[in-house]
């Protein structure tokens, strides 16, 4: 019975919720609007049908007030309005991809002075070496690797020699030869969990080599180390580390560029031109180019008119799921590592 009654449920809702069911019931009210208001009025029974036999004298009445023009008036707009509904969209579109075109054309023809071109390229210069302080860390924790890759080797090593001693010695010792095997069975097992644990070890430490020179490489950008000492929300503070920088590879952007996004979210997603130069304590050359390339990924709005700029819909919905607003004290993190704690 209770499925019954669930699927019965289910059809009316499926009904309820057809386009040419809701047309249908609007044109009907509004073709029958005097008999709604005779029914819901304070007349008397005998008063109504009066009434709603003046409106409806004859079932030819009733089928066309009931049925025929209610149900083409829902048909005429079903077929029309989903077609002017379109046309109107798609002049939207139209003019919106113009002005995007027309800022993208006006942005091209601004020339680069010489000191501008020459700020640009040690600007790149500077990118270049922070990359290869990144790399040469990780070649150094490679060859550590590869040293303690080599020190379980040798025990290994060390461990076979054991074994084929203490199986010559099984031969010469026949009275001892059920205790040997034990050892031996014991110490095959201890070269088993030794080969594992050089496979878990190797992937493990370098995956977390990896993550924790990336770590490091933020702490050491933002001169943190001062902040971290002692400090209770220690935790919150690297864990929102380590999201900046999952969402920096996921977008591919550099640190200058969170930064504006970061100083977006502490102003609830938007703030003007003047503000982000303040805070950012960089030339507006420099901005100008943050700006273009969070453009261009689609991450903020920037409305020249207004000089006010904004995070995009995308950039929000990828903050939310990545849960870094889900972090206690977000803000207050963002604000002492990006535009509080002091620079050496």
């Amino acid at each position: 019975m209770d499925e019954l009654i669930t699927s019965f449920k289910a059809q009316m809702y499926e009904k309820a919720r057809s386009p040419f069911l809701t047309a249908f019931m609007a044109s009907w009210a509004s073709w029958n609007l005097k008999t709604i208001i005779i029914f819901f009025g304070s007349a008397n029974v005998d008063r109504k049908l009066e009434l709603l036999t003046t409106q409806y004298p004859n079932l030819e009445a009733y089928v066309k007030y009931w049925l025929l023009y209610p149900l083409a008036s829902a048909s005429l707009f079903i077929i029309f309005y989903p077609l002017i509904a379109l046309v109107a969209f798609s002049y939207w579109n139209l003019l919106n991809n113009l002005i995007k075109k027309i800022q993208v054309t006006q942005d091209d023809k601004v020339p680069t002075s010489a000191e501008e071109a020459r700020k640009l390229r040690k600007l790149i210069s500077d990118v270049s070496i922070e990359k290869q302080i990144v790399i040469d860390g990780l070649v150094e924790k490679n060859s550590e690797l590869m040293l303690k890759d080599e020190t379980v080797n040798n025990t290994i090593a060390q461990l076979e020699s054991e074994k084929r001693d203490l199986s010559k010695e099984l031969e010469m010792m026949g009275p001892s030869i059920i205790q040997l095997n034990k050892t031996i069975r014991d110490l095959q097992g201890k070269i088993d969990e030794l080969s594992l644990e050089k496979v878990e070890s190797s992937t493990d430490s370098f995956n977390q080599s990896e993550e924790h020179v990336k770590l490091n490489s933020i702490i050491s950008d933002l001169n943190l180390n001062a902040l971290l000492l002692d400090n209770p929300q220690k935790e919150s503070i690297i864990k929102l580390l380590n999201l900046i920088i999952l969402y920096k590879e996921k977008v591919s952007i550099n640190l200058e560029q969170f930064k504006l996004l970061a100083l977006l979210i502490l102003n609830e997603g938007s703030t003007d031109l003047d503000h982000i130069q303040d805070m950012m304590k960089v030339e507006n050359l420099k901005i100008q180019v943050i700006l273009t390339s969070l453009l261009q990924k689609d991450l903020i709005r920037y409305d020249k008119d207004r000089a006010n700029i904004d995070l995009s819909d995308k950039c929000k919905n990828e903050i939310y799921n990545l849960g870094l607003l889900s972090i206690p004290f977000y803000k207050t993190i963002l604000e002492n590592i990006f535009f509080v704690q002091p620079k050496p």
